[in-house]
């Protein structure tokens, strides 16, 4: 009996049949191995897809909590000095707003008005004269800040606290640092003036003059211009 004889063209068929279903047979095996796996893979799948909606509602609902208690301990600063109504002192008026701005910074600390209520927080400090517990939170932000105008307004009451604590080599080169990375800063006499008082706080007199009477000279009768004037009789 004479052997049959197959084409090319179907043993080329034949042997794609033959993969295809060794392509089926594995890929069955591995769903069979991997039911469990997959199982699971679903529900976390299913739980990241309730999950999620809910966390961003969530956070858009602390958000806008944050936000009104934010407005509101801004709104303390300009309640008016009183009696019975008001705030009773300056002390009490800055109390009310530190304990209304950290509230925000600790209890919606992952929120916008979180950074803005720490920025707060620590300017009610200054006023309250406690300087390190107000250069500790400036110091803290300065590390987070990206915007640069702000960074720099940052600085600056940095360095107050650092005069305040008699600290006045740190607060020299804290003004300085800002003038020298940004020239053209829009406070920039007010800060010249400051260096110029740690200049003549260490002693150096000679600097601290002649910084003096170059803002003196500076745009005369302005009032940056007095302030330069005065702090030079006093060092006189």
């Amino acid at each position: 009996m004479a052997k049959k004889r197959y084409s090319h063209k179907q043993i080329r068929k034949s042997l794609k049949q033959d993969e295809l279903r060794n392509f089926l047979n594995r890929t069955i095996g591995l769903f069979r191995s991997n039911t469990e796996n997959l199982l699971i893979s679903a529900i976390i799948i299913g739980v990241i897809a309730i999950l999620v909606p809910l966390y961003f509602r969530h956070q858009g609902a602390n958000e806008k909590r944050a936000q009104n208690l934010l407005n509101r301990a801004i709104s303390y600063n300009y309640q008016p000095l009183a009696s019975g109504e008001g705030f009773r002192s300056l002390e009490e008026k800055y109390k009310k707003c530190q304990q209304a701005f950290a509230e925000i910074a600790t209890t919606y600390r992952n929120t916008r008005a979180a950074g803005l209520a720490s920025l707060g927080e620590a300017n009610s400090w200054f006023f309250l004269k406690e300087y390190e517990k107000a250069m500790r939170i400036y110091q803290e932000q300065l590390q987070k800040r990206e915007e640069e105008a702000l960074g720099f307004t940052i600085q600056e009451r940095l360095a107050a606290c650092q005069e305040n604590l008699e600290q006045w080599s740190k607060a020299l080169a804290t003004y300085q640092a800002i003038l020298a990375e940004q020239p053209d800063y829009f406070n920039r006499r007010a800060v010249n003036i400051s260096i110029a008082r740690c200049y003549w706080n260490l002693d150096r007199k000679a600097e601290a003059r002649e910084l003096l009477a170059k803002e003196k000279s500076e745009e005369p009768g302005s009032y940056w211009s007095e302030i330069a004037r005065r702090q030079m009789v006093g060092y006189k």
